[in-house]
């Protein structure tokens, strides 16, 4: 994983609730919901406290709090990430969130290998496309000092190979193409004014005829799009384009930033493969395993697996 986590910082800042906004429309639903749920049923108590780690802009968290609400308990939930979270991002999309916003306790830029919370603390800690990107050694070390004796861990993490990561694996091609082809190098010398508007135009052209070739192949929706902006970038004179030079800034950082997240996904699910019993280090910690599945997505696709451990009284 990149260590610079502004990609993720970036893609939260954009309010985004799910790291798959293509699949819900708001937070998680369906069968990924159904199992949060029936993890916050594990509470005993009306006043627990609960960890999401890696939690982005809370989505998790959000589901937790509105448990809470719906069951008029008195959740104590924290959410801790290593990017920068932001309610005011989180509201700047989902107003009416403003509510459950309030009843979570965000902590960002801080890893989970460098919490400093209270020992025997938690309740329930949660995660969801997070943990594997840690340490996991040291992940599963910090989750057995914080939470309490009888306590859960849940978690959902992406598996090897699911059509999430079949999708991706087509979109980092498409990515490595226009790399190679020159798009990116061609932008970034105009927008830091290495290059002039005739040279990187001219860039842009070439590019464009190989670029062009490729989508004439796979019909990528990812290449079309970059074919539609290139086309504008061609037509339009020097003056024009210069005017709109922060949008073609804010477009340019929008791809750099998509194809990171897209290289440290792909690059964790492949470490998951090479370790399939990965998640075994919490146990190996202290930890009892006591459930793990599959996560189907509307009922037929595998959105990754989920695991539940315990800590021993």
């Amino acid at each position: 994983m990149n260590k610079n986590l502004s990609h993720w910082s970036n893609y939260w800042q954009g309010g985004n609730l799910t790291s798959l906004p293509q699949d819900f429309l708001e937070n998680y639903d369906g069968e990924i919901a159904s199992l949060w749920k029936s993890a916050f049923s594990l509470l005993s108590s009306p006043k627990s406290h609960i960890l999401d780690l890696c939690t982005g802009n809370g989505a998790i968290a959000l589901l937790a709090a509105k448990y809470s609400q719906a069951n008029q308990l008195q959740m104590d939930i924290t959410g801790v990430d290593a990017a920068k979270i932001s309610k005011n991002s989180i509201l700047s999309k989902y107003s009416h969130l403003e509510e459950l916003l309030q009843a979570v306790n965000f902590i960002g830029e801080c890893k989970v290998e460098d919490i400093s919370l209270q020992s025997d603390r938690f309740d329930l800690i949660t995660s969801q496309y997070g943990i594997e990107y840690c340490d996991w050694e040291q992940v599963a070390i910090q989750v057995c000092r914080l939470l309490k004796p009888g306590a859960h861990f849940v978690f959902i993490s992406h598996a090897s190979s699911t059509a999430i990561l079949s999708t991706m694996e087509q979109e980092k091609e498409d990515y490595s193409l226009l790399q190679k082809a020159g798009v990116f190098s061609a932008l970034a010398a105009y927008l830091e004014g290495r290059s002039s508007h005739r040279d990187m135009v001219r860039k842009i052209k070439k590019a464009f005829k190989k670029v062009n070739e490729n989508f004439a192949k796979s019909q990528s929706e990812l290449l079309a799009g970059v074919l539609g902006f290139m086309q504008k970038i061609i037509i339009t004179d020097k003056g024009e384009l210069d005017k709109h030079k922060d949008e073609i800034r804010f477009i340019y950082q929008q791809h750099i930033f998509a194809f990171a997240r897209l290289q440290d996904v792909l690059g964790v699910s492949n470490k998951i493969k090479e370790n399939p019993d990965w998640y075994l280090v919490f146990q190996e910690k202290g930890l009892n395993l006591v459930q793990q599945g599959e996560i189907l997505q509307a009922g037929s696709h595998n959105a990754g697996n989920f695991y539940k451990f315990i800590k021993p009284e």
